[in-house]
C-alpha cells in the first residue's frame, strides 16, 4: 500500500512539474485537427508559451523540489522523467508542426537544452535578469 502510494504521488509530482510547459503544446495539438486549422502563429505562440514555462515555472518548481528533497540524486532522478515528458510531448508538437509550410518553432535540442537550465541547481541565472528596466 505504501508503495503504491508512493508511487502515485511521484507520479502526480512528475506531472505537476511538466503541466505548464506541456499544456500549450497539448491545447496546441487538439486544435491542429480542428477544422478551421489554427493559423501558423497559433503553434509559435504554444511554442513561446512552453519554453517560457520551462523558464519560469519548471525552474521554480525544481527549486521547491529542491526544498522538500534534500536527496538530489532522487532530485534528480525526478527531474528526469519531467524533462522526459516534457520532450516527449514537443517531440510530438513538432512533428505535427513541421507538416506545416513557413511555420518555425524551436527545435527539440533547443527545448532540452532549456530544461536543463531550469532544472540546474544554478540560480545565479535568474537572478541576472531581475534588474529594474
Amino acid at each position: 500500500a505504501i508503495d503504491a502510494d508512493l508511487k502515485l504521488a511521484v507520479e502526480d509530482a512528475i506531472a505537476l512539474l511538466a503541466h505548464p510547459a506541456i499544456a500549450p503544446l497539448q491545447s496546441f495539438l487538439s486544435s491542429a485537427s480542428s477544422i478551421p486549422r489554427p493559423p501558423p502563429s497559433a503553434a509559435q505562440d504554444a511554442a513561446r508559451a512552453s519554453l517560457d514555462a520551462i523558464a519560469r515555472d519548471l525552474r521554480a518548481g525544481a527549486a521547491r523540489l529542491r526544498l522538500y528533497v534534500p536527496d538530489s540524486r532522487t532530485v534528480g532522478v525526478l527531474l528526469g522523467h519531467v524533462k522526459d515528458r516534457v520532450v516527449e510531448e514537443y517531440g510530438a508538437f513538432v512533428a505535427v508542426v513541421g507538416k506545416e509550410a513557413g511555420v518555425q518553432v524551436a527545435e527539440v535540442d533547443d527545448v532540452r537544452e532549456a530544461l536543463g537550465a531550469a532544472c540546474s541547481e544554478d540560480e545565479g541565472v535568474v537572478a541576472s535578469g531581475s534588474g529594474s528596466a
